[in-house]
């Protein structure tokens, strides 16, 4: 396993996927699943599916523009510093417009 793949494992290992599932469930918090106009409360699976491919994408980018890079997607925060940390955070806020 390399340096990578560690640092995804280990995020992905403390990362408490079973309470951002039940916050998206009470909230009916949707997302599109797979482009397909298929809007509905993703699965655990899913949600732990698009957080990996988040924490690769920002790992990657970070290297490639050589600086902390930060991605989100579905309330999902990845940060990547160059220093060589991954953090992720469920985001949940709402717009109120008038």
């Amino acid at each position: 396993m390399d340096k990578k793949e560690r640092m995804i494992a280990d995020v992905m290992e403390n990362f408490r996927f079973e309470k951002v599932h039940a916050y998206m469930v009470l909230t009916d918090w949707v997302w599109n699943i797979q482009d397909e106009n298929d809007f509905r409360v993703p699965t655990i699976g899913e949600i732990k599916a698009e957080t990996k491919s988040l924490l690769s994408k920002a790992y990657d980018k970070c290297k490639e523009i050589g600086e902390d890079y930060a991605i989100r997607s579905g309330g999902l925060y990845v940060e990547c510093s160059i220093t060589g940390e991954m953090n992720i955070s469920f985001v949940a806020y709402e717009y109120f417009t008038s």
